[in-house]
């Protein structure tokens, strides 16, 4: 069975379906037996309204490759050269409009990117916090990432800083200072 998350159902082995709105829907597919069942779910994000032919509109963009690698909490001097750098990690490039960066729910209020800007595949982007306007506390605290839909992309926690050190996601997917 599934649940498309927008009201519509179906028991089809392989249905289509066309979103009619912009959004993130949680899909669900639920299978059982008659004894057993299992239920599994993924987040649909879609960015633009369907074509005529009930399809088209822009391929949809795959967030789960965008990245917080590095990022800088407690400077040397001003606390206002805090930053935090992003990474797009996958194949294909990625629109940076509405992302959202955010510390602890909470804290400082978020900073989403106004903006066009196109992280390219393999591309590093740093936001400082001139721009982002985002306070990250010395003695602890998390730095988040959001899609332009608000779901969250990766949360990176972090106790007491290391004045004057980044903390960085090193090779084998550690963070370090």
């Amino acid at each position: 069975h599934w649940d498309f998350g927008d009201g519509e159902e179906s028991n089809k082995q392989s249905p289509r379906h066309a979103y009619e709105e912009p959004g993130a829907y949680t899909t669900v597919l639920s299978v059982s037996d008659g004894v057993l069942e299992s239920k599994t779910a993924q987040v649909i994000t879609v960015l633009s309204e369907p074509t005529g032919d009930g399809v088209g509109g822009p391929l949809p963009v795959n967030y789960s490759s965008l990245r917080i690698t590095e990022f800088i909490v407690d400077p040397a001097g001003s606390d206002e050269a805090e930053w935090v750098e992003l990474y797009n990690a996958g194949p294909d490039s990625i629109s940076l409009e509405s992302i959202k960066i955010d510390d602890e729910e909470g804290g400082s209020r978020g900073y989403t990117i106004a903006e066009e800007r196109v992280l390219e595949p393999g591309a590093y982007y740093v936001l400082g916090r001139q721009e982002t306007r985002v306070a990250f506390n010395n003695t602890g605290d998390s730095v988040r990432l959001f899609d332009p839909f608000d779901i969250l992309l990766q949360a990176v926690t972090y106790d007491d800083s290391h004045e004057n050190a980044s903390f960085a996601v090193g090779p084998n997917g550690n963070w370090q200072w």
